[in-house]
This record gives C-alpha cells, structure tokens and sequence, in this order.
C-alpha cells in the first residue's frame, strides 16, 4: 500500500509499472458502496490476471492510496467479504421485473417507508409478490449498498455495464438495469456470495 500524490514521481517505481501495464490495457471496474455510515469508491484497473487498486482518500482531492491487490481470484473473494454479502441468499427465488423509476424512488426514500409501504410499491410493477417480499424486506432492512461500474475500451470510447447491489443479513439482491433513457425496466436477482463471485471475475474477464 501506498500513499500518493496524483504523479509519477510519488509512486514507487515497481506499482508505476503494474499500473501503467493495467491503463494501457484499458479494463477497469468503478466501485461504488457504503456499508452503514461508512462509504467507499475505488478503480480497479486489471492486466494479466491482477489488480491495481486506486481509492480516494477522504478530504484530500490530490492523493490517492494505491493497492497492488495481488490475482483477479482472490481480490473477488476478498471484495466479496468487505462488502459482506450474505453466505445465504435465497437462490431459488427467481429473479424480478420492475420499473426502474419506480424501484429507485423506492430505494431513495427505504428508510422512511415501512415494510409494508415498500412491498406495496414494487407489486406496483411486479405481481410476484413472493419475491417482492424478501426484496422489500432487504430494502428495508440493508446494511450495503452500492454499485460497480465495469468499463472496456473500444477504440476510442468507453463502453460500460452497471450493477447495483442491496445487501442485508440474511440476503443479497444484485440489480441490473437499461442504460437507455427510454428504457424503464430493470431486473433484480438474489444472489449467493459464490455467484457474485463467478459474476465478477466473468465481467473482469471480459475481452470485449
């Protein structure tokens, strides 16, 4: 770990390189997430199978702290417990439809609604009111959320997926969503700890 001004000449010559090999590949994941009153944002940048991590540090515009986060494998498995996703999710429900406006208005306004009043909302745009359940009762009762935002390159521009994870004791809910303005739609999955896991490596993985 290092501490280090937004330049070359602070950054030890050996995380320079790795860094450097880990831009020019032009593969990177944004991560997003607070867990209770704490948040988090770091960029993940990934060349042959390993990670650089930069986070920013809080206060301080110009420094950054910069990880050498060792193999792809074992940073998702280490990201996963920092993110404490729940080791029992409920895999056999399916996942759900909803309106994506909807869901975030929602999600906006969890701690000031009840139960209830949440579960109520979402059936609005999605009858499966099983799983509206359980997902109304980790809206209400999070203790994670954020999201990851995972780029490639493609020539000159920046093409990216998103996911939005909610995280409660007992469950975990991994929301994916149109990118298009006009799109209102987006699906929400329960989803075990092993899952995101694979998730993450397969998206980090990507080559195109």
């Amino acid at each position: 770990m290092f501490i280090a001004e937004y330049s070359r000449s602070f950054i030890p010559p050996q995380i320079w390189s790795r860094l450097g090999k880990a831009v020019s590949n032009k593969k990177a994941c944004w991560l997003k997430f607070s867990v209770g009153n704490e948040g988090f944002e770091e960029y993940l940048l990934i060349t042959n199978e390993r990670v650089v991590k930069l986070e920013r540090i809080e206060g301080q515009q110009s420094l950054c702290q910069v990880d050498d986060m060792g193999r792809l494998s074992s940073m998702c498995s280490n990201l996963a417990k920092r993110m404490k996703w729940s080791t029992s999710s409920s895999m056999e429900l399916p996942a759900l439809t909803l309106s994506r406006s909807q869901f975030d208005r929602v999600l906006r306004h969890s701690d000031e609604l009840n139960m209830e009043e949440i579960m109520m909302e979402l059936l609005k745009s999605c009858p499966d009111e099983a799983g509206v359940i359980d997902l109304a009762r980790c809206l209400k009762l999070k203790r994670v959320q954020g999201y990851f935002t995972f780029l490639m390159a493609n020539g000159e521009e920046w093409e990216g997926q998103r996911a939005q994870f909610i995280i409660c004791h007992s469950m975990n809910w991994l929301v994916r969503s149109s990118t298009k303005e006009d799109e209102d739609w987006l699906i929400a999955s329960p989803m075990s700890k092993v899952k995101l896991q694979e998730l993450m490596i397969m998206w980090l993985r990507q080559s195109k």
